[in-house]
């Protein structure tokens, strides 16, 4: 059975191009397989909501992973 881990978190406006730059730094170092990124389109409040989603053999560990490089973004 494959597992799947849905990661989601608001990201400021003002915060998103290196929000962006953190996750696909973090993505790239990772030696498995790559979480997906998803995002809505607008913005509520000054917000975004973004929505990660991870999957193969340990998932938990590449959340874990991107949860360290992402933080600083978060709100």
């Amino acid at each position: 059975m494959s597992v799947e881990i849905y990661v989601y978190y608001k990201v400021a406006d003002a915060n998103l191009a290196a929000a962006l730059l953190a996750f696909e730094r973090a993505v790239a170092a990772l030696s498995g397989p790559r979480p997906r990124l998803l995002r809505r389109q607008e913005s509520d409040a000054g917000m975004q909501t973004w929505m990660e989603i991870h999957g193969g053999a340990d998932p938990l560990a590449t959340a874990q992973q991107l949860s360290v490089a992402m933080t600083p973004y978060l709100s």
